[in-house]
């Protein structure tokens, strides 16, 4: 509900005038205002509910320390939502779950932190937000269209189901993830090792997507450890030539395909 009442007021209320006086509006190219990067800063503890920060917007800033419901960030558009444990919690791998199922459901843009797992269908339809989490259920990344996801903690099954677009990142010190993503819709790609690529991907064409991505992934975990201080992640970033052996980037079969035409 802020959400909206902030777009009304910068949109439909404000005057030329008002926004001219305000450091905190900005304009894009269409016209639309909107707040300059954490310009509300919202600091939350405990247990919320059902779709906390849905909808968020530009400027939007939401620090929650605990657990949350179903549905975090659910038709996020802008701003940027922080989970981190209060303290305490297991230490067993999937001990450590923040936040409910389906996180951000739909949604457009923004950015998620979770210093926590998640449950089944993170990032289910996302179509423009970027996320690091550190752990996720079942069927994570689900019909997503745009957008990235990296997670550097356990996953389930389906991981990728339906996915047509934006980027999946994945650290797996196993390598299960090449068989246990959804061979219907992605193709899991070692960031440092080409076994079993020779045949389907050409050595430039190879490179320049490893490239790309890497320097993709390590801006996002990068991102991550400002926003939370996450100390296993920075533990990750000191140690990245050790690190990168264990990542893996899903492509969606469409934009794999495209480029290796030739082969089809």
């Amino acid at each position: 509900q802020l959400s909206i009442d902030i777009e009304r007021t910068l949109n439909h209320r404000y005057t030329e005038q008002d926004a001219d006086r305000s450091t905190a509006v900005l304009t894009n190219d269409t016209g639309r205002r909107y707040l300059a990067p954490e310009s509300l800063l919202i600091k939350t503890s405990g247990s919320a509910g059902q779709s906390f920060a849905a909808f968020l917007n530009n400027g939007m800033y939401m620090r929650h320390s605990g657990t949350c419901n179903d549905g975090v960030g659910k038709g996020l558009s802008g701003g940027r939502i922080i989970v981190k444990n209060p303290g305490g919690g297991a230490d067993d791998k999937t001990g450590n779950v923040l936040i409910g199922n389906f996180a951000l459901f739909g949604a457009t843009g923004g950015e998620l932190f979770v210093v926590g797992q998640a449950g089944d269908r993170f990032g289910v339809r996302n179509s423009g937000a970027v996320a690091v989490v550190e752990g996720v259920g079942d069927f994570c990344c689900e019909y997503m269209t745009n957008g990235a996801i990296v997670n550097i903690g356990v996953y389930g099954k389906g991981f990728g189901n339906g996915m047509s677009g934006g980027n999946a990142y994945q650290y797996d010190e196993s390598g299960d993830i090449i068989k246990r993503c959804s061979q219907d819709s992605v193709k899991a790609i070692s960031l440092a090792d080409r076994s079993g690529l020779n045949e389907s991907l050409n050595e430039s064409f190879t490179e320049s997507l490893k490239k790309g991505q890497e320097v993709a992934l390590l801006y996002h975990l990068t991102q991550h450890v400002k926003a939370t201080g996450s100390a296993k992640v920075q533990s990750m970033l000191d140690n990245w030539q050790t690190t990168r052996q264990n990542f893996y980037v899903l492509i969606h079969l469409a934009l794999f395909n495209y480029q290796c035409s030739e082969l089809l």
